[in-house]
């Protein structure tokens, strides 16, 4: 996503873009949704990788809904993520970029400028968790997702469509400490025959890492990093995506301002993805504080967030601030004596 939307983009603004990748096609891994903004929208449809949209919710905890939310128009988009990447590198070589498959850097000269986009595997694997996802024909509620939290692993399973009637679904899990996938294949057959009362009929299987440990870092080494590769995921959600796509463009906005040197590129790339980085960091401590937790309180916390944390969670607008204007909504009273009965 990151290095596919990088090397579009500059092409775009005239730069001679060269890129190194393992494969000459994209095969997916994980990972269908895009929470929609106005750019991810207009990438969206400018690869035609749209293929449903998700407007209700439902939110679990251990297996029990603790909310259910139906937004009047769609928040997140499912697409079809090798076509949006493959397209973008389509795109961008017909606008000149070369793109070479093979494993390692291009060439650096005096004026080139590296970026590392490698996604998870710019980090040791050790510091992720693995996710497991199968395509499954199943009968499933049209634009409706399950995001189900598993406190005690630290972890979640989803559940959502990727077409328009609800025929076909994506359905996974990350478990922290769960890195078989053969494991985490029989965990989520179960599940959905637990939820369904069904039987899944698999089309697809894949497993991928999600670096939910990594710190984040824009710049190391001589070399810039985007996406994952910068330790840019939502750690309680998973999410990489969408912050892939902004932190591209927002570094190649930066050095397209034709700063003089490195440091004062990346101050605008910092600037530029100030928001997403707060996500970032935000979702971490987050994270951090419900792992310190013992399972059960963690599991009574969950359950008592009010509708309108669990809505700027899934509109992914969860920062510092946004968490502090959280608790001090009028209403959050009943937030304040929820904690005090889980604790």
């Amino acid at each position: 996503m990151a290095g596919s939307t990088l090397a579009y983009h500059s092409t775009l603004l005239g730069y001679d873009t060269i890129g190194y990748d393992i494969t000459p096609y994209y095969k997916k891994a994980c990972g269908d949704v895009l929470t929609i903004r106005d750019t991810t929208l207009r990438l969206l449809k400018a690869t035609s990788s749209e293929r449903a949209f998700v407007k209700n919710f439902s939110i679990r905890v251990n297996g029990r809904e603790v909310s259910y939310l139906s937004f009047r128009s769609p928040i997140w988009a499912i697409m079809d993520k090798s076509k949006f990447v493959n397209t973008l590198r389509e795109m961008a070589e017909s606008n000149g970029a070369k793109i070479i498959n093979k494993k390692g850097y291009p060439e650096v000269r005096g004026d080139s400028i590296v970026v590392d986009a490698r996604g998870p595997y710019a980090w040791s694997l050790n510091s992720s968790i693995l996710t497991y996802r199968l395509v499954a024909k199943a009968s499933w509620e049209p634009e409706t997702a399950l995001i189900d939290f598993n406190v005690k692993r630290s972890g979640l399973y989803w559940v959502f469509p990727i077409d328009s009637d609800g025929r076909i679904i994506n359905i996974g899990v990350g478990l922290t400490g769960v890195s078989d996938g053969r494991v985490l294949k029989k965990l989520v057959m179960r599940y959905y025959e637990r939820i369904a009362k069904d039987s899944l009929i698999v089309i697809d299987e894949r497993g991928a890492p999600i670096q939910v440990y990594a710190p984040v870092i824009l710049y190391s080494r001589g070399v810039f990093r985007i996406g994952e590769a910068a330790g840019l995921v939502n750690r309680t959600s998973g999410e990489g995506n969408r912050l892939a796509v902004y932190s591209a463009i927002a570094l190649i906005n930066a050095i397209n301002k034709k700063f003089l040197n490195i440091a004062e590129i990346l101050r605008d790339y910092e600037e530029g993805i100030s928001s997403i980085v707060n996500e970032v960091k935000t979702s971490i401590l987050m994270l951090k504080f419900i792992r310190l937790l013992d399972p059960k309180i963690a599991e009574n916390i969950l359950e008592v967030l009010p509708k309108y944390f669990w809505a700027s969670w899934l509109k992914a607008e969860i920062t510092f601030n946004k968490l502090i204007e959280i608790l001090a909504e009028r209403s959050s009273y009943e937030l304040v004596l929820g904690l005090i009965r889980a604790l």
